[in-house]
C-alpha cells in the first residue's frame, strides 16, 4: 500500500467522497457505476452496515478507496456480507484493496462473527482465506450450486453447526438466498437475508479486481 496511505472506519463526512469513488472504481468496460452507487445508498439509507465494519482508505485526507459490509442471517443466525471494494482507478494495484478487506477480516473476527460470505474471484479471495462454501454446506441460487465465486471465510468464532452435512431427505444445502437490506422484523436494527438479489451477481463479481 502506498506510503500515507490509512485504512480507518468511514465517518458520516466521508459519503460524497466515498461515492464518487465507488462510481469510479466501476464505472469501466462501458459501465457507469451506477447499480454500485445505488446499492451503497440503499445501505445506507436502511442501516443495514455493520458497525465498525464499513472502512475507507485515505491519503492526505482523500478517499481513494472503500469497502461495506452489512449484516444478514442464515437460518436465523448472524453473518455478514461483503460489497463492494472499491479504488479509484488511479491508484489500483498499489494494495490498497488488500489493506481493506485485511482490515474487515481483522475487525470481523475481534467482533466474535462467525465468518463472511462474498461471491468474487476465487483466485483473488483466497488469498484472505476465503474458500468455496459448497462443502460447507452453503450455497448461493444465483451462482449456482457449488459455484467457486460463492465463499466463504470461516472465522475464529465459526462453528460447524453452519455447516450442513447431513441433509435430510429432499432438502438440500443452506442457501444464501436474499442479499438486499431491509428491515427486520422484530431485531432492533436493520438487516439483510442472504439470497436472491443483483448485488451478489452484478456487484461482488467485480471485487476481484479491486
Amino acid at each position: 500500500m502506498g506510503v500515507g496511505v490509512t485504512v480507518r472506519s468511514s465517518l458520516a463526512g466521508d459519503r460524497e467522497a466515498i461515492l464518487a469513488v465507488v462510481r469510479d472504481a466501476f464505472a469501466t468496460g462501458g459501465r457507469d457505476g451506477q447499480e454500485e452507487v445505488d446499492i451503497v445508498e440503499m445501505t445506507w439509507s436502511l442501516g443495514a452496515g455493520a458497525a465498525g465494519l464499513e472502512l475507507v482508505a485515505v491519503d492526505g485526507g482523500q478517499v481513494v478507496g472503500h469497502v461495506l459490509a452489512a449484516y444478514g442471517h442464515l437460518d436465523g443466525r448472524e453473518v455478514v456480507g461483503v460489497a463492494p471494494v472499491s479504488v479509484v482507478t488511479a491508484r489500483q494495484g498499489e494494495g490498497i484493496g488488500t489493506a481493506l478487506m485485511t482490515e474487515l477480516i481483522r475487525r470481523a473476527d475481534e467482533a466474535g462473527l462467525p465468518l463472511l460470505v462474498v461471491l468474487g474471484e476465487p483466485a483473488y479471495y483466497s488469498r484472505f482465506g476465503f474458500e468455496p462454501s459448497g462443502p460447507l454446506g452453503l450455497s448461493y441460487p444465483p451462482a449456482g450450486a457449488n459455484s467457486p465465486y460463492f465463499q466463504v471465510r470461516r472465522l475464529t468464532g465459526y462453528e460447524p453447526a453452519y455447516r450442513v452435512s447431513s441433509p435430510t431427505a429432499g432438502s438440500g444445502p443452506e442457501r444464501v438466498t436474499d442479499l438486499v437490506p431491509r428491515p427486520p422484523m422484530f431485531a432492533p436494527r436493520r438487516s439483510w437475508r442472504i439470497g436472491v438479489h443483483r448485488w451478489g451477481c452484478a456487484v461482488v463479481m467485480h471485487l476481484g479486481c479491486r
